[in-house]
């Protein structure tokens, strides 16, 4: 989490929760003053706790809770990843190949464009040939965003697609389990076949 991280969330929120002290607490924390030295350039490193103090306190203004923040965040997030990513995203993709892939595209295109940008290590394991699991395991504790993003991205692909989450307690941490399914496929494509002969 970086610079680049805060920029997208302002964004978001200006685009969001348009409301004069949201505006007012945004840019106190967001644009560099003048006797500052820009906390938020693109090269500072992690800010998880004033990130997550600034979704608490966007929650408190608006009454909307958190995971609701983090999600519709994450979603808006999604298309401006891969936006950054479009050049290492196989066009011949579905959507759960995509996921599969993510660490080689989304997150390398992350990593070069800044050294101190550190996403989670996403651990993704096919389970079918219309069913994957991805893992999320940070002390972030980002696993709302991390939905809204998994969410978010499908809008890029044609498959239906349903996701659910759960946690699991380890003994150093609390992982999150993304179970991302999609229509099977030689289904979707005989329906199509059937609807087109008729």
């Amino acid at each position: 989490m970086n610079g680049l991280f805060f920029h997208f969330f302002y964004l978001f929120v200006l685009g969001n929760y348009q409301e004069s002290l949201l505006y007012e607490t945004m840019e106190q924390n967001f644009l560099p003053k003048e006797n500052s030295k820009e906390k938020y350039l693109l090269f500072k490193s992690d800010l998880i706790s004033e990130f997550h103090s600034l979704v608490s306190k966007i929650s408190d203004i608006k009454s909307i809770s958190e995971k609701i923040i983090l999600n519709e965040f994450g979603r808006f997030l999604s298309t401006k990843l891969y936006e950054m990513s479009r050049g290492s995203i196989d066009p011949s993709w579905n959507y759960l190949q995509f996921l599969e892939n993510i660490e080689n595209t989304i997150h390398e295109a992350l990593r070069n464009s800044n050294s101190s940008f550190n996403p989670p290590i996403l651990k993704v394991t096919r389970i079918s040939d219309n069913k994957v699991v991805m893992s999320y395991d940070s002390p972030r504790r980002l696993e709302y965003l991390a939905l809204g993003i998994i969410q978010g991205f499908s809008r890029f692909f044609k498959d239906k697609y349903m996701v659910s989450m759960s946690k699991v307690d380890t003994p150093n941490s609390e992982i999150s389990l993304f179970e991302i399914s999609i229509a099977n496929t030689a289904e979707t494509t005989n329906a199509k076949e059937h609807s087109q002969n008729e």
